[in-house]
């Protein structure tokens, strides 16, 4: 059994890599208008979680008595 990939040629070669790179050119594209409009609010939301937990640690460190 002879299970082997076949032999591209050169052309089809160039083809699948020019479609690989389109196809990666058009998702970095989507993927920064995207973030571009979702920035404010991820950044936002990552404050708020940063600020709630100092403060949990900070409450819960000052309420034990050593």
């Amino acid at each position: 059994m002879n299970n082997r990939t076949p032999v591209r040629s050169p052309f089809e070669w160039f083809f699948h890599t020019a479609l690989l790179i389109l196809g990666g050119a058009i998702a970095l594209s989507a993927a920064v208008s995207l973030l571009e409009r979702i920035w404010p609010w991820l950044l936002g939301s990552a404050l708020v979680i940063t600020g709630l937990a100092i403060g949990v640690a900070g409450w819960r460190g000052s309420s034990r008595r050593w």
